[in-house]
């Protein structure tokens, strides 16, 4: 209904179906409808079927994540997918001749190991090829406790290619072998695709994945860049 006209205009139109003490009381659901809430609710959260549904969802997530970050911090040659490493240098008013002896000599006196040997290939002086074998400090003191690791091996093959004026290097056929405390047992994987850690659930095996590929990232990056340096480094023939 409408309200006689005051000194304010018309009053507004009211609802005298109900009285203000229902109106009040309708604002809140009752008792009943609140335990029936809570308890459709609580049978939500608790249903095995959804808790399981919900976890799943979680795991593929951090599989996506974590996993595929893992992935693309790998470098993979594009033709055939697999982990390699390359880095061209330039070396201005080098002779293909003058990068050869030197790249050799830096190969010689770096694979030095027994197990490795370095091999040329051709008649003429346009690639070296050398396997080697790097012993890597881990830092990360942290999983390196977690995965009861003692020590570390990373077997690869280093290949240069000589040019007038420039090199490039590769380094592939990249495997990593993990000494534990576990009876000295040996963890060995490829890096084309990480193995498994023995005895991890799947949360702990993308901490291991990541673990392994900054492992290795940071030992074969520095490997390069000492290769770099000593080509571009100028010799000073004052004996």
């Amino acid at each position: 209904m409408i309200g006689k006209k005051g000194a304010t205009g018309y009053g507004s139109v009211r609802d005298v179906s109900r009285s203000p003490h229902e109106a009040k009381r309708n604002k809140f659901p009752s008792p009943t409808r609140r335990k029936t809430v809570i308890g459709h609710m609580n049978r939500l959260y608790t249903n095995p079927k959804i808790i399981r549904m919900k976890s799943k969802i979680i795991m593929i997530l951090m599989v996506f994540l974590l996993g595929s970050n893992a992935i693309a911090q790998l470098p993979r040659n594009e033709k055939n997918g697999k982990v390699e490493y390359t880095e061209v240098v330039q070396l201005e008013g080098m002779s293909k001749d003058e990068i050869y002896k030197k790249a050799k000599m830096w190969m010689v006196s770096t694979l030095k190991s027994g197990d490795n040997m370095v091999e040329l290939d051709g008649s003429t002086s346009d690639q070296i090829v050398g396997t080697g074998n790097l012993k890597p400090v881990i830092t990360d003191k942290k999983n390196k406790k977690r995965f009861y690791i003692t020590d570390a091996n990373l077997n690869f093959k280093f290949i240069v290619f000589c040019k007038e004026g420039r090199t490039k290097c590769v380094v592939k056929n990249l495997s990593l072998s993990l000494k534990t405390l576990n009876n000295g047992r040996v963890v060995r994987t490829g890096l084309n695709k990480i193995e498994d850690y023995p005895h991890l659930n799947q949360k702990s095996q993308l901490v291991y994945r990541d673990f392994v590929v900054q492992l290795v990232n940071e030992h074969i990056n520095a490997l390069i860049n000492d290769f770099k340096s000593n080509l571009q480094l100028k010799e000073e023939d004052d004996w």
